[in-house]
């Protein structure tokens, strides 16, 4: 039966490191979007709607002064398995030394946090799990292999892209030599 409560939004609880700043692509007042003035600082948290892709900015990361990463926030649709986990709880996010390492050396981290199937829980934890591409085997996609243990809630990308960089056309800027 659907809850009478449809969960429309997914609150993330940014558990860490502690005091990393963490902004998103949004409409500025003035109507054109940007990273606004506003952030959180970890930890913190904040209800995203789901069914929907943000584009995070990281700042002020411990111990990597002048480091600023935009890892991707996919928000994925509450389901009769996970709807009342969200209704109740929020989803922890961590980002780890391991994974600023991995980034510095030029990889992309996948994190998909997952809630788990029962026959995949710890009995310790009632909560989700993350699977994270960097831990996995090579070729294993850390998406079906968070599918394979339970139903997904968020999915993290994190590359070393600088959406920011000073003297360069910002991403979604047009090919100047295309014909229109």
């Amino acid at each position: 039966a659907p809850s009478p409560f449809p969960v429309q939004r997914t609150e993330v609880r940014f558990v860490g490191p502690a005091g990393m700043k963490i902004a998103w692509f949004a409409p500025a007042p003035n109507g054109k979007p940007g990273f606004g003035p506003q952030y959180l600082e970890a930890p913190a948290r904040y209800n995203f709607l789901q069914a929907a892709i943000y584009r995070l900015k990281l700042s002020d990361v411990p111990n990597r002064p002048g480091v600023e990463l935009y890892p991707t926030l996919e928000v994925v649709p509450a389901k009769a398995k996970t709807c009342t986990f969200l209704a109740h709880s929020a989803v922890p996010v961590s980002f780890t030394e391991e994974d600023f390492e991995q980034v510095a050396s030029g990889n992309f981290v996948v994190k998909v946090i997952y809630l788990p199937d029962p026959q995949f829980q710890d009995l310790a934890s009632t909560g989700p799990d993350e699977v994270v591409s960097s831990r996995l085997e090579p070729g294993v996609d850390p998406i079906c292999e968070a599918q394979r243990r339970g139903s997904i809630l968020l999915v993290i990308r994190l590359g070393n892209i600088d959406l920011e960089a000073p003297n360069t056309p910002a991403m979604d800027s047009p090919n100047p030599f295309h014909a229109h």
